[in-house]
């Protein structure tokens, strides 16, 4: 499946706007034009690379369920580094010609990116 980083974005935002302690499971988080499949592979996604705090059920090797906790502190971070659509454009139009498709580690590439860049914007 490839990534979809609006769709990261997107996702990151509806859980950064979660009451303090309250979280959320898939279904509430399901978006509009999104199939449950692709919103759980992009949930896995955030929560391996350590932006939010999440546990997955697992049936027939199938994901049945998620339940988002939190944004942990890079996520935090990673957030206020996207909020800027014009920046959120550029970074992803870089990540995407250095990488050319969305794997993995151009994910990775591009978090640690955002949040450099967002730092600085922050001096």
């Amino acid at each position: 499946m490839e990534r979809d980083l609006d769709l990261l974005r997107e996702l990151l935002f509806k859980i950064e706007g979660l009451p303090a302690g309250e979280g959320i499971d898939i279904e509430r988080l399901m978006l509009p034009g999104y199939e449950r499949e692709k919103l759980g592979e992009h949930l896995l996604l955030l929560n391996e690379e350590g932006l939010i705090v999440a546990s997955f059920q697992w049936a027939d090797n199938r994901l049945f369920d998620a339940y988002i906790s939190r944004l942990t502190g890079k996520g935090h971070e990673f957030v206020k580094a996207i909020q800027d659509n014009m920046g959120w454009n550029g970074i992803k139009k870089r990540t995407l010609a250095a990488c050319q498709t969305v794997g993995k580690e151009s994910l990775k590439v591009a978090i640690g990116v955002l949040i450099q860049e967002s730092l600085r914007r922050s001096l």
